[in-house]
C-alpha cells in the first residue's frame, strides 16, 4: 500500500474520530529522532546513522506478512550494507523475549529495537503494521510504505538509491577504478606536398635502396 491506501486509511480514522494527535509525515519531512534499546540492552539512535540510507521498519510478531517480508529486507540489507544501507526493525509494544525470538526464527541480522510504549510509532504516525519508512542520508523521509512489500517492489525502492550518480555504490566504483593514462599526443602533420605520415627513418632506408639500384644499373651492359 502506498499513498492512496494511506489516504484512505487516514480518512477512515478521521471519520471514526481518531484524528486527535494523529501525525502525518510526508516525503521531505525530517524523520523524528529517536533512541531505543535492543533486546541486549544496547542503545541505537537514528541520529547516529546520519549520512546513510535507513529503513525504519515498524512491526510485531503477530504480523503475518512480516514473517516473509523481513527476510526479503535482510537480502537487500546484505546486498547494500557496504554501500551504506541500514535497517532498524522497531518492534511495537512487545517484550524483548518475543521480539528476539521472532528475529531468530526469520533469520535477520539487522538490529531489533524495542518501542515498548509505542511512543516512536506514534511520533511517526503509524496507524497499522507493518509500516516502513525510508530515510535518506540527511535524515529526510524519502517514502513511507504502509503494509507489506514483495521482492520486486522492495528492489525497485532500494536499488536506484545506489545506482544513481553520486550514490554510495557509484562513488565506491569510481574510487576502485585505476587512473587511466592520458592519451598520446597526436602525430605531427605530414610535410607539405606529402600525403602520408612523415617517417624519417623509413625515407632514409628508401633513399639508400634507390641509390643501390641506380649503381647496379650503371655497371651493367
Amino acid at each position: 500500500m502506498r499513498a492512496t491506501s494511506r489516504l484512505l486509511l487516514l480518512a477512515l480514522l478521521l471519520a471514526a474520530g481518531c484524528s486527535r494527535d494523529l501525525v502525518v509525515l510526508k516525503p521531505g519531512d525530517t524523520a523524528p529522532a529517536f533512541a531505543l534499546k535492543t533486546p541486549d540492552g544496547e542503545t541505537i539512535s537514528l541520529e547516529e546513522l546520519r549520512g546513510r540510507y535507513v529503513f525504519v521498519r515498524f512491526w510485531a510478531d503477530w504480523c503475518k506478512s512480516c514473517r516473509t517480508e523481513m527476510p526479503m529486507i535482510e537480502g537487500q540489507y546484505r546486498l547494500h550494507r557496504e554501500d551504506g544501507l541500514r535497517v532498524l526493525a522497531v518492534n511495537v509494544r512487545q517484550d524483548a523475549a518475543t521480539a528476539l525470538r521472532f528475529a531468530e526464527e526469520v533469520g535477520i541480522s539487522y538490529p531489533v529495537l524495542l518501542d515498548t510504549d509505542g511512543g516512536v510509532a506514534k511520533a511517526y504516525g503509524v496507524v497499522g503494521l507493518p509500516t516502513t519508512f525510508l530515510v535518506d542520508r540527511d535524515g529526510k523521509i524519502v517514502e513511507e510504505v504502509l503494509g507489506d512489500m514483495n521482492r520486486k517492489s522492495l528492489a525497485d525502492l532500494v536499488d536506484p538509491l545506489f545506482a544513481q550518480p553520486g550514490g554510495a555504490a557509484s562513488q565506491t566504483q569510481q574510487q576502485a577504478q585505476p587512473q587511466q593514462a592520458p592519451p598520446p599526443p597526436p602525430a605531427p602533420p605530414p610535410p607539405s606536398g606529402q600525403g602520408e605520415i612523415f617517417n624519417p627513418i623509413g625515407r632514409a632506408r628508401d633513399a639508400a635502396g634507390a641509390a643501390q639500384g641506380a649503381g647496379a644499373g650503371e655497371g651493367g651492359p
